[in-house]
């Protein structure tokens, strides 16, 4: 996704979501790779939710699409993610809540429902209360059209835009 976001010039840094052993997108062969190259963008291996050191701050955005309800503790990783926002950088969240299920009833995954307490997503509601302490202003998007998402949806799906 950052290959789609790519301004000539700009430092593009990742942190793949995925555990040893999986491969990212940015890490498959082939024209990827020469596009990765050209782009010069880095990924750190690292957890996405607290992102190692090397990663650095005082960034000018941050983009995750459907993350947060794969981590464990997403409100610290929230927190995590706008302490390396320099002063008016950019929060974008690309979220939904897709799934109908309580935590604990949404058998999609072989998890405990404790360790993603925004197991199925996230509501729009429930992620701004989470960042309104954390950020001076944000949005929330919706996304409802079928264009997006390649057929047409019945659940709740948005982008939030938070400025730090």
């Amino acid at each position: 996704m950052r290959h789609r976001l790519a301004v000539p010039g700009a430092r593009r840094t990742g942190t793949p979501a995925v555990r040893s052993g999986s491969v990212a997108v940015d890490g498959r062969a082939g024209p990827a790779q020469t596009q990765r190259r050209r782009l010069r963008c880095r990924d750190d291996a690292g957890d996405a939710g607290d992102p190692p050191a090397e990663v650095g701050s005082s960034f000018d955005v941050i983009l995750s699409r459907h993350l947060l309800w794969t981590l464990p503790d997403p409100e610290t990783a929230l927190s995590r993610w706008i302490g390396l926002l320099r002063p008016g950088g950019r929060l974008v969240l690309i979220e939904g809540r897709w799934a109908t299920a309580e935590p604990g009833e949404d058998q999609s995954y072989e998890v405990e429902s404790e360790s993603m307490p925004w197991m199925g997503g996230v509501e729009a509601e429930r992620l701004v209360q989470a960042l309104q302490p954390l950020v001076k202003t944000l949005r929330v998007e919706p996304l409802l059209d079928p264009a997006l998402w390649g057929r047409p949806i019945h659940d709740e799906r948005y982008a939030v835009i938070a400025f730090a």
